[in-house]
């Protein structure tokens, strides 16, 4: 009898926000956005549509429902982009479409050192003080 290897469902390819819809989105793109060139996120529809979900208002949420579907929104909590949504927007959309609320996704992030500081007592781009204390000595 031959197994099978069960392995988690693929997670869907990434398409673009389609071209006849880019200008109408492009504002919102740039409000939820606000690093980096906001067009070329509209390259990764469910990407650009959690950043909506998390920092958008409720016009930018309405306008980007009408345009891209509800179809997209569901698809973003089945294969969220880990980092982007926070505690608050996570239970808001899971309770909007009747679903169970799971962790929030996380990113997975390599054990590695920082000139021989631990990953994860790095915060933000600079060394927590305990560390700067110990890096002095």
């Amino acid at each position: 009898m031959k197994s099978v290897r069960l392995s988690p469902p693929p997670e869907p390819r990434t398409k673009g926000v389609p071209d006849h819809l880019r200008p109408a989105l492009a504002p919102v793109a740039k409000r939820v956005f606000w690093w980096g060139n906001p067009e070329e996120w509209l390259d990764d529809a469910i990407r650009f549509s959690a950043q909506v979900m998390t920092f958008g208002d409720l016009d930018d949420i309405a306008l980007t429902l009408k345009l891209v579907g509800d179809s997209v929104f569901q698809q973003v909590l089945q294969h969220p982009p880990p980092g982007v949504f926070d505690i608050k927007s996570w239970t808001f959309w899971h309770c909007h479409y009747n679903l169970p609320v799971p962790p929030l996704p996380t990113r997975n992030l390599v054990k590695a050192s920082l000139n021989g500081v631990p990953v994860q007592h790095v915060t933000n781009g600079a060394l927590s003080n305990k560390n700067k204390r110990r890096r002095r000595r």
